[in-house]
């Protein structure tokens, strides 16, 4: 699978102008059956914006009633989807109100976090890291209509190369990867500076968050030589932001290797002794 950007940089030069405002609300439970106007759907709860203008239909179909329009940059609650998944259910505050077609609506995702995530996880030659995220606040795209969430990290370490102490950075797109209508996938970074290790580029590591399937999976480390195992894809279940965050954060760090872990610890040393 091709990585969407290397860092968020690459976000920002690549990014794809879609006309839609952002809707701040939580995505949520997927998958049970149930009839409503009439016709089998499958329950789909979301956030969604519209990429332009639409009506609102009592059927799923272009010759159904009108009920309602909705502009574009509009943002609205979803419901339910059509067995096909060529139309959505659109509600106001959990009650349906009639058919949107599909692929003008962009899914969204609320990556706000009320509270810190605190963990700790094992990495390589047997350390363990404990570690507290922390939401930063969004970040506009210059000259984009989305934006994307950003963590600050706070990580400590403890191995058989002593103790170390250094920040991260995470952020998670707003918008799903390649800006797919019909699949909410949405891209994690997992960042860590060049002048906290020996390489000249940013060790990233990044990760699709398939909402949609309920898990988070590795797609790639952009520094090869500091990756513990090339052919591995790791992936953990993760139905909820906090739990791909947590999950992101965590497999990043056990995907590091030996290399990896001494070329930050002589950084860090060297980083200490300057400053003393």
């Amino acid at each position: 699978m091709v990585a969407l950007v290397m860092a968020r940089r690459m976000v920002r030069a690549t990014a794809v102008v879609i006309a839609l405002v952002a809707f701040l609300a939580p995505l949520s439970a997927i998958g049970a059956d149930l009839t409503m106007f009439g016709v089998s759907v499958t329950l789909h709860r979301g956030s969604y914006a519209v990429l332009k203008g639409v009506n609102v239909r009592a059927q799923p179909r272009t010759s159904g009633d009108r009920v309602s329009t909705l502009v574009m940059g509009a943002r609205v609650e979803v419901v339910a989807r059509t067995k096909d998944g060529n139309w959505l259910v659109v509600g106001k505050r959990g009650k349906p109100l009639g058919f949107v077609y599909a692929p003008v609506m962009m899914p969204l995702v609320d990556g706000d976090l009320e509270d810190d995530i605190i963990g700790a996880v094992d990495i390589a030659d047997g350390g363990r890291c404990a570690y507290r995220l922390e939401y930063e606040g969004k970040s506009p795209i210059e000259g984009q209509p989305f934006q994307v969430f950003d963590y600050a990290v706070d990580v400590t370490c403890k191995s058989a190369i002593g103790a170390l102490r250094f920040p991260m950075q995470m952020f998670m797109t707003e918008t799903p990867y390649q800006f797919s209508p019909s699949r909410r996938v949405f891209q994690i970074n997992v960042d860590l500076r060049e002048d906290f290790h020996a390489k000249e580029d940013m060790l990233t590591a990044i990760f699709l968050f398939d909402l949609d399937k309920g898990r988070i999976t590795l797609d790639t480390v952009t520094l090869a030589d500091y990756r513990r195992d090339q052919k591995a894809t790791p992936w953990q279940p993760a139905t909820a932001v906090r739990q791909a965050l947590t999950a992101a954060l965590e497999m990043a760090l056990a995907a590091w290797n030996t290399e990896a872990w001494n070329d930050i610890a002589k950084k860090r040393r060297k980083s200490t002794d300057s400053a003393g």
